[in-house]
């Protein structure tokens, strides 16, 4: 039975080594990002995700008990970033605007970020975000192309989130996307939208993240793997654990081996596009030559260097 969320008691990090989580600022100085949940569950029913399943109905701590935890975790752990580990932040309008104009009201001081989702938001909403310390929100989007996002069963529209990013930039939030490729029935078209996606809001995205789409065990992909027409394999995800995905079960049109070469081309393009005129944006010669012609061609070699090579950047 799930306990009520309101009992729960503030996250306790004794005896760990809090340094070894440590993030780095822009400035270049190490700071403790302390996780914290204000809600559990989840209200979406995305195809690729089991969390609303694993983790039961959406509830949420109330804004006065928020407070009071954070304050704690703040003076116990010497830092004031926190990281809202909340599935989707934003389910409902009304808890984001009291936590916001709690945290304003009792001047709590802290820099926090949270994953959204592209709904539930507005002008005087992000403004107060802002205010109440919200420096950074990743964003769920998955795709540029609303085919794709209704086959994935996101109750987003694409317009309504590129709307949103720029609102956020203009008051001073730092926006990071989160994009998938190799979704069932993904067209090069789909991945087109989604390359133009990033070049034409190149301004309001500071940071992107790109995943290969893989089952999760009990997903709506899963459970509906014969109305999807499709087969799951089992792989290995790495030394020491299996995943899942999958293949047509026919050589239907998007199994066909030229569309899959187009549709590679095409994800070549969303993540050469991203490297181009998002991560690189402000490089110099030689390196925006480089950028601009082998993210195209080369983007997940480029993609493995800068992970190597690049710390994590908190804002």
């Amino acid at each position: 039975m799930l306990y009520n969320i309101e009992d729960q008691s503030c996250p306790d990090f004794d005896g760990l080594s809090l340094g070894l989580y440590a993030s780095y600022t822009q400035n270049g100085t190490k700071n403790v990002v302390i996780p914290y949940s204000t809600a559990r569950g989840c209200s979406g029913r995305c195809g690729f995700c089991t969390y609303p399943k694993d983790d039961g109905p959406w509830q949420a701590k109330s804004a006065k008990k928020i407070v009071n935890d954070v304050t704690v975790l703040k003076k116990k752990y010497k830092s004031i970033f926190l990281d809202f580990r909340d599935s989707n932040f934003n389910v409902s309008y009304k808890h984001v605007n009291e936590l916001s104009d709690k945290l304003i009201k009792e001047k709590v001081g802290i820099r926090w970020n949270a994953l959204v989702k592209g709904n539930n938001l507005d002008n005087d909403l992000l403004v107060k975000m802002k205010k109440s310390g919200c420096h950074k929100l990743a964003w769920g989007i998955e795709s540029g192309s609303n085919r794709l996002l209704r086959l994935m069963k996101k109750d987003i529209d694409i317009r309504k989130c590129t709307k949103l990013l720029k609102i956020a930039k203009k008051v001073g939030i730092s926006n990071l996307i989160y994009l998938m490729v190799g979704y069932p029935y993904e067209s090069s078209r789909d991945l087109e939208e989604t390359a133009l996606l990033l070049k034409d809001n190149a301004r309001f995205i500071d940071n992107f993240i790109i995943s290969h789409f893989r089952v999760n065990y009990g997903s709506f992909v899963y459970d509906n793997k014969d109305a999807l027409n499709i087969e799951i394999q089992q792989m290995r995800a790495s030394p020491f654990s299996y995943g899942y995905t999958y293949r047509y079960k026919k050589a239907e049109e998007c199994g066909k081996r030229d569309v899959a070469r187009r549709n590679m081309k095409s994800r070549n393009r969303v993540m050469g596009y991203g490297f181009r005129y998002i991560k690189y944006k402000h490089i110099r010669f030689p390196l925006n030559v480089a950028v601009k012609y082998l993210g195209l061609i080369f983007p997940k070699g480029i993609l493995a260097i800068e992970q190597l090579t690049k710390p994590r950047i908190l804002d």
